[in-house]
């Protein structure tokens, strides 16, 4: 039998841990909503809810549920067959 994984629904001002590819280390998250650059470069994604790095306040992770926003930033809407 499949299970399914767990999805966590993060709100702004919640807690986390993570990496931080900066500090080099295992730190505490803060979720708040931050424009992200996409990985490509091709454009921003606005008000993504993401993990901040407390110590030095870079974005560490973004949330699964920030997805579509990722998407509405690449103009995609449907895949075109």
């Amino acid at each position: 039998e499949l299970q399914r994984a767990k999805m966590s629904i993060y709100q702004p001002g919640d807690k986390s841990k993570a990496v931080c590819w900066s500090c080099e280390i295992l730190i505490t998250t803060t979720f708040a909503l931050r424009d992200v650059p996409l990985v490509d470069g091709s454009g921003t994604a606005r008000g993504v809810l993401a993990a901040v790095c407390d110590l030095c306040g870079n974005v560490v992770a973004v949330t699964s549920q920030s997805t579509v926003k990722a998407v509405e930033a690449t103009g995609i809407s449907k895949r075109e067959n």
